[in-house]
C-alpha cells in the first residue's frame, strides 16, 4: 500500500469500517461494561472478581466456541485478538472503577 493510500484511508475514516477495528472495539467495551455493571451492583471491590471469571469465559468463547463454530472460520490470531480485547477492557474498567 502506498503512502497516498494509507493517508487517504486514515483521513477518510475508512479505518472505522474495518471489521478488525470494530471487533476489537466491541470486545473491549463489553469487558469494560461488564466490570462497570458488577461495580455498580455489588461494589467497586467486586470489580476485581470479574477479571478471572471474564478470563475463563473469554477463553472458552474465543478458543473453543469461535474456533469450531463461527463462520467464517476463525484463526488463532483472531482468537487471541478477541481474548486480549476482553481482558484489556476488563482491566480498563477496573482501573476506572477503583480510582473513584
Amino acid at each position: 500500500m502506498t503512502l497516498y493510500h494509507q493517508l487517504y484511508r486514515y483521513f477518510s475514516n475508512t479505518w472505522m469500517c474495518d471489521p478488525r477495528f470494530l471487533s476489537v472495539s466491541a470486545h473491549t467495551w463489553f469487558g469494560c461494561s461488564l466490570v462497570f455493571i458488577v461495580a455498580a451492583r455489588i461494589g467497586p471491590g467486586a470489580a476485581w472478581l470479574t477479571l478471572p471469571i471474564l478470563a475463563c469465559c473469554a477463553a472458552v468463547k474465543e478458543f473453543i466456541y469461535d474456533a469450531h463454530f463461527e463462520i467464517p472460520q476463525q484463526t488463532t490470531r483472531d482468537g487471541w485478538e478477541g481474548f486480549l480485547s476482553y481482558i484489556g477492557g476488563a482491566v480498563l474498567g477496573i482501573l476506572l472503577t477503583t480510582q473513584a
